[in-house]
């Protein structure tokens, strides 16, 4: 589902427009309920809010720069010196750095005793190794956290995939939550009017709840990979 047929959706399950249920209000409604869905999904799935990124290395190059949103997040990062597998690297601290850093030499001697390691400092990785750093196209690959997208109004507009992540360092809401997510701010709306709205059976608290756990087992059995496998049903003790 992209923005556009949310937003026209959600009007048109609530009777409303685009004046008696504003932009602002629906944006806000579906902040909170995203929170409510993601706390679960990250729950479920501690990956969820977390991405990689990669960078070549050059022959010779011990220092790269990195983008300070990935920067200030990283978790791990694994190193390609073989042009082959990833390996991870341990993190020391620079200030805690025993050698010269623009002597290559004393950097091979000091380092040859440890596995490679790497140090952050002033927005760049360095890279400790006992051998010379090859050229090895993607050999550094970063772990990071990055954070949910927060709606706004302009999203509204837009004609697309709400599951699209909509930067390097925030994602997107998966497609297997996208109705529940349109329910629960349907129901925020009808519950907070003067008169509040009665509730459709898809707005109910049971019946949100099912398509909650319904969305989460659908999630975790999609093969990210697209490759198939064979799952069996959960069983969340619903009559069916």
């Amino acid at each position: 589902m992209d923005f556009i047929t949310f937003a026209r959706t959600a009007r048109s399950l609530t009777r409303q427009n685009a004046t008696t249920f504003p932009d602002q209000l629906m944006v806000d409604f579906a902040n909170l309920a995203k929170e409510e869905i993601e706390g679960r999904i990250v729950s479920a799935d501690g990956g969820y809010l977390e991405m990689t990124a990669y960078t070549d290395m050059v022959a010779g190059q011990r220092v790269y720069e990195l983008p300070s949103d990935i920067l200030n997040r990283i978790l791990k990062v694994e190193v390609m010196m073989d042009g082959v597998n990833y390996y991870p690297m341990s993190e020391v601290d620079f200030n805690m750095v025993g050698f010269t850093i623009s002597d290559e030499a004393e950097i091979l001697s000091y380092s040859s005793a440890y596995p490679v390691r790497y140090s952050l400092y002033r927005g760049s990785i360095y890279i400790w190794s006992g051998i010379t750093i090859p050229a090895v196209s993607r050999g550094l690959m970063l772990y990071y956290n990055v954070s949910s997208h927060t709606w706004t109004t302009a999203d509204l507009s837009k004609p697309v995939d709400i599951s699209i992540d909509p930067t390097p360092t925030s994602v997107g809401l998966p497609a297997e939550f996208h109705s529940l997510l349109l329910y629960m701010v349907t129901r925020k709306f009808k519950l907070t009017r003067d008169n509040p709205i009665a509730l459709d059976a898809e707005e109910q608290t049971q019946s949100l709840e099912y398509a909650l756990q319904l969305s989460l087992a659908n999630y975790q059995n999609a093969n990210r990979d697209r490759i198939e496998q064979g799952e069996t049903p959960a069983d969340y003790g619903y009559d069916y």
